[in-house]
């Protein structure tokens, strides 16, 4: 079982990564989403989700599609769209991984050197982001 903590580590590589050990058979638990790093401008990033939230169904406006508020959720939506979910494989893989919200902690948790975002200039983390989408956390 991997324990990621997911301070100052990019989203999108962090998924990539997630999402192939997962695939591998690992089990993968990741802690402190809020703190995960989107590379860019907070508002064009808001604007990105919003305009997904906004997305409505022509035909049935009750089916349109579910992005949660929520740091831990969106992050765990997030890396379900990099696998494949109508496979068994697939299904099994997203059902390995846990994202636990604000406030864990736990003894043993690596993180990644290589998805590092220390180096980026224009960057904003995954909670900030929440907090604009109507996310009510810390």
């Amino acid at each position: 079982m991997k324990i990621i903590d997911g301070t100052n580590l990019i989203m999108g590589r962090l998924g990539a990564r997630v999402a192939k050990d997962l695939l591998n058979g690992e089990e993968v638990t990741i802690i402190n989403p809020e703190k995960i790093i989107i590379s860019g401008k907070i508002e064009t990033i808001t604007e990105k989700y919003m305009e997904k939230r906004r997305l409505l169904n022509k035909a049935n406006p009750e089916h349109k599609p579910v992005w949660p508020r929520a740091p831990h959720m969106l992050l765990k939506r997030i890396i379900s769209g990099m696998m494949p979910k109508k496979t068994v494989r697939g299904k099994q893989a997203l059902s390995r991984l846990k994202v636990m919200a604000a406030g864990f902690a736990m003894d043993g948790a690596a993180t990644i050197k290589e998805v590092d975002g220390s180096g980026i200039e224009r960057k904003t983390t995954l909670g900030a982001v929440c907090t604009r989408l109507g996310w009510k956390g810390n």
